[in-house]
């Protein structure tokens, strides 16, 4: 015979295991994460009581610092550590001048919202909160953020971690082209977010505080390309060389005198400069020393050669 509330919770566990089974293993790992032993951070209320004396109590938040209030020590660091190490950590400073025995037990009462940081070629660089139900991995990410920057560089991009405030920021490199190369974002690849965690996004220079330059810049490359439109746009961030701003007018044509292109340039006090530059040796034999930055207003000629008959 069938139990009938057996037979009720049955789909529901149908369900939850075909979902489970939709999951890769490894991305079901990457999402479980026992908040009650992670590191403590801002934000987070925390019960501390000592044993063998009940006077040595705190309930509370922990500070923006950090830090937390504790009988006869003071502030008390206590973010990064893990609400085990913090009570080991009380105990060893309680028992250096005050007590001969201390046992402090440390307890998450209610998890902070974390907080996250992006820098960089993006569209809203910023501070953002970890929602307190479902996390936020670095596809989520980008997508509040409004994506990337067109001058960003996905395919350099990595993670600053830092899980104890007395160890240095652990690099994680992030494969951002390659999970947004497919026509559905390779999910796989996506990374589980921990508070204050640092995603960092360069730009095409190698830059990563490129967006701090919001000036965009224009220069004129007259005479000998392919393009027939003379002015030519730098987004904020982008390497404004004198090769790129050839190629964007479409490059030399086939009567040009790449050998000899001039740019000039109108200082501050309106004194005129002139280079001239081997554009050719750039392009024929990768000689990159010669490809100068160019500045907002330059002008950038290319003559012809000569054609004699």
């Amino acid at each position: 015979m069938i139990n009938k509330a057996a037979w009720r919770v049955f789909p529901a566990l149908l369900i939850g295991f075909s979902l489970l089974g939709a999951i890769p293993v490894s991305a079901q790992l990457s999402r479980l994460f026992d908040v009650t032993q992670a590191p403590l951070i801002p934000g987070d209320r925390i019960r501390v009581v000592m044993r063998e004396d009940t006077e040595v109590t705190f309930f509370g938040e922990v500070s923006a610092a950090g830090t937390v209030p504790i009988p006869y020590l003071g502030e008390f660091a206590i973010a990064g550590y893990t609400p085990e190490q913090a009570g080991e950590r009380l105990a060893e400073e309680l028992k250096k001048d005050l007590y001969n025995q201390a046992t402090v037990n440390v307890t998450l009462v209610k998890k902070g919202l974390g907080r996250v940081y992006v820098y960089g070629a993006v569209r809203n660089p910023g501070m953002f909160q970890i929602p307190d139900v479902g996390g936020l991995t670095v596809l989520q990410l980008i997508t509040q953020i409004g994506g990337l920057s067109r001058w960003a560089n996905p395919a350099g991009s990595f993670i600053l971690r830092r899980t104890h405030p007395d160890e240095p920021h652990e690099r994680i490199e992030l494969e951002l082209d390659q999970l947004f190369a497919a026509a559905m974002p390779n999910t796989e690849m996506d990374v589980m977010l921990q508070p204050n965690d640092i995603l960092c996004i360069p730009g095409l220079s190698g830059g990563l505080f490129d967006f701090l330059s919001v000036e965009d810049a224009e220069v004129y490359v007259v005479g000998a390309v392919n393009s027939q439109e003379t002015m030519v746009y730098f987004a904020p961030g982008e390497q404004r060389t004198l090769l790129r701003a050839i190629l964007k007018a479409g490059g030399l044509d086939t009567y040009a005198r790449g050998n000899r292109v001039r740019v000039v340039r109108f200082t501050d006090n309106n004194q005129r400069q002139e280079f001239t530059v081997d554009v050719s040796a750039i392009i024929e034999d990768g000689d990159l020393d010669q490809d100068i930055e160019l500045k907002h207003g330059d002008m950038v000629i290319v003559p012809r050669r000569r054609i004699t008959l």
